[in-house]
C-alpha cells in the first residue's frame, strides 16, 4: 500500500454532506481527512475485500443470535424498534 498525500478539495464539506455524512467534524477539527490517500493492489484489495466479507457475514451470525435468544433488553434495543428488525 501506498500513501500519497493530497491537496483536499475547497468544497469538501458540501461534497460530503450531499452524499449524507453530516457528521464530517468535531469540536478538535474535522472527522473527515481528504489530506492523503491510498493506492493499493490488487492482492490488497482482495484480502481486504475478503475480510469485509467475513465481517459482513459474522455481523448476520450475530443478528440471528439476538433475534434467536431475544436478546433485545440484553443489548438495549428498544421494544419499539423489534418489529421494524424483525420485517
Amino acid at each position: 500500500m501506498k500513501r500519497h498525500l493530497c491537496q483536499p478539495r475547497s468544497d469538501w464539506r458540501e461534497k460530503v454532506e450531499s452524499v449524507g455524512l453530516t457528521f464530517h467534524s468535531h469540536e478538535n477539527g474535522p472527522y473527515w481527512d481528504e489530506s492523503a490517500c491510498y493506492e493499493l493492489t490488487r492482492a490488497e484489495v482482495d484480502e481486504l475485500e475478503l475480510a469485509a466479507n467475513k465481517l459482513h457475514f459474522l455481523c448476520i451470525d450475530a443478528a440471528e443470535a439476538v433475534i434467536k435468544n431475544n436478546w433485545w433488553a440484553r443489548l438495549q434495543i428498544p421494544e419499539a424498534a423489534v418489529p421494524c428488525i424483525l420485517k
